[in-house]
């Protein structure tokens, strides 16, 4: 329920110029019969129903308005669904590098746009045409969201700008203060945890200190704490152990074997 699903049309043009664009016959759309339908799929023309509805949007995909390809020598047309939804994937890579960052899953930022009033300017919709492929009604194209066709088929570089501006908006928003005049913590840039060195290269804050109280020596008498400054601290002077052996004392001498 979370994929794009392209839909097909036929597009007419004359020396670069559009001239006219309705649903093509031959593409997909309709109602799931397995996937519930996701709380961002609503908006202007969205049948009522509990169930994933498809198209989301479309690109030119009749053969008989095929896009052309040089290919092993020769020039070829292809068409299809098979060819506009690709051609979708490469605008949003294009949009994506737009905004700066990967914006994830489209469906959901496809239907805010929809519900947008703006929507017009992002869009072209497609309002006649179906998708019954000469064997029946099919679903029929109609104003904003149809089943051949979604929201239509994009202005490339209009619904770039509308889904950046979308996200520089966002950004704001993350970084605006709160309600009491603080900042909000900053995000990891990574979008895991913060690393555990601080960015200025200081040392972190050593580890809590435990304020328990230490064990008691075997005689009853209370160690001295450690010095704050890692050095040993000095040995509690209660003769309950024999005085350690000086490290540059020499060894005694060994008594002579007797003969």
């Amino acid at each position: 329920p979370y994929v794009t699903a392209v839909g097909g049309t036929a597009l007419y043009s004359c020396k670069g110029k559009r001239i006219s664009e309705s649903a093509w016959t031959g593409g997909g759309g309709g109602n799931s019969d397995h996937w519930p339908r996701e709380t961002w799929q609503k908006g202007p023309g969205v049948p009522a129903g509990s169930m994933r509805s498809t198209s989301d949007v479309a690109l030119n995909a009749s053969p008989s308005t095929a896009y052309s390809f040089y290919m092993n020598g020769k020039w070829e047309a292809w068409g299809g669904t098979s060819v506009s939804a690709p051609a979708w994937a490469a605008l949003w890579a294009v949009i994506d590098e737009a905004a700066g960052v990967r914006i994830g899953m489209p469906v959901e930022t496809l239907y805010r746009v929809g519900e947008s009033t703006e929507y017009k300017d992002a869009f072209h919709d497609i309002t006649s045409g179906d998708n019954g492929d000469y064997r029946g009604p099919g679903f029929r194209a109609g104003d904003f969201w149809d089943h051949p066709t979604g929201w239509g088929v994009p202005k490339g570089e209009s619904l770039k700008d509308w889904i950046v501006g979308d996200q520089l908006k966002k950004s704001q928003k993350a970084a605006a203060p709160t309600t009491n005049g603080s900042q909000p913590d900053a995000a990891p840039v990574n979008g895991g945890k913060p690393p555990a060195m601080p960015v200025d290269g200081s040392q972190p804050p050593a580890a809590p200190v435990d304020v328990s109280q230490p064990p008691k020596a075997v005689d009853g008498s209370q160690p001295p704490a450690a010095p704050v400054d890692g050095s040993q601290p000095p040995v509690p002077v209660n003769h309950s152990s024999p005085p350690a052996v000086p490290v540059n004392d020499p060894l005694p001498t060994a008594a002579p074997d007797k003969q």
